[in-house]
């Protein structure tokens, strides 16, 4: 409550009852002592300190309308900001597990493609070979893959477009013979870094679920 209300309210009340008291006793002094107007005056006095204080009302409702206001402005941003974070995180997990997704379907294909060759079944062989590439390149984009990783994963992708293309040209073409020189073992190698990346993988997913 405002402290200058009842100063107000104690002062106004004081003016009307000392204009009441001089109206009363100089009511027949003359002109300046007039009974009407100077009780009319202490009744002006009176009206605006009423008027003071409904002013005072006023701004101590609009303060209070003002407070409730911005409490509202706050909770509602609280609330977006809440739902951004929350969108955020499964935006993460929904990357996350789609990353995954290409990361378990490349490592499928290096294993098909070494058992393939291993079976002697080049049409298949060349299948794995044509399809492998492109989802190093897309892993390579991926945000929980570190920069060096990235730079290895699209080297691998050349290396398995140079498999491809030996595959075609040879084994496609009727020459006898399994993988070429080295071939195995980038392949066995690649799988081996996938699996290690995988590990890695899964224990950030497991972070980001926990936060969420």
């Amino acid at each position: 409550m405002d402290e200058s209300r009842p100063v107000i309210a104690v002062a106004t009340v004081a003016v009307l009852i000392v204009s009441g008291a001089i109206a009363y006793y100089c009511r027949g002094a003359g002109e300046f002592a007039n009974f009407s107007s100077i009780l009319g005056l202490g009744v002006s006095v009176f009206g605006f300190g009423i008027t003071i204080w409904t002013l005072l009302q006023t701004q101590d409702i609009a303060r209070e309308a003002q407070r409730k206001i911005q409490a509202a402005a706050d909770h509602a941003e609280q609330l977006v900001n809440r739902s951004h974070e929350q969108a955020r995180r499964g935006m993460d997990l929904i990357r996350r597990e789609i990353s995954r997704s290409v990361h378990d379907s490349l490592a499928s294909l290096l294993r098909r493609l070494l058992d393939s060759a291993e079976q002697g079944n080049w049409h298949r062989a060349l299948l794995c070979a044509e399809l492998s590439p492109g989802l190093a390149g897309r892993l390579a984009e991926v945000a929980w893959i570190s920069p060096e990783e990235s730079i290895q994963l699209r080297g691998w992708a050349d290396d398995l477009r140079d498999l491809e293309g030996f595959i075609r040209n040879n084994r496609m073409a009727g020459q006898a013979g399994g993988l070429g020189r080295g071939h195995g073992d980038l392949i066995r190698r690649l799988i081996g870094r996938l699996e290690a990346m995988e590990a890695r993988s899964l224990g950030g997913a497991m972070g980001v679920e926990n936060a969420t």
